[in-house]
């Protein structure tokens, strides 16, 4: 099931525009459904990337499981905090720099 296709249904929406009306609580509530029954490997970053694009109006990231935490931090209405992510490492050790 593609990843947009779940949310619609979680969130029992007909057309993807119906997303962006969405309550503070269903933006809650979706993002548990989400964390629960959607492991970051289900969907491909592409696909994280456009509902992340879409719901959030943020930009794309590299790596599958910062765009769900992303997205989750967002639709929770919380600040989204950078994870020490492998990309991240690597710049900082070809950089010389510590976290």
């Amino acid at each position: 099931m593609e990843l947009l296709d779940a949310i619609l249904t979680v969130t029992k929406c007909e057309r993807a525009e119906q997303l962006k009306n969405l309550s503070p609580e269903r933006k809650t509530k979706l993002a548990h459904s989400l964390e629960e029954r959607v492991p970051s490997g289900l969907a491909t970053i592409e696909e994280w990337n456009e509902v992340l694009m879409y719901l959030a109006d943020a930009p794309p990231e590299s790596e599958k499981k910062v765009a769900k935490k992303k997205l989750l931090c967002i639709l929770r209405g919380e600040e989204y905090k950078e994870e020490n992510t492998e990309s991240d490492r690597k710049k900082r050790r070809l950089f010389g720099q510590k976290r």
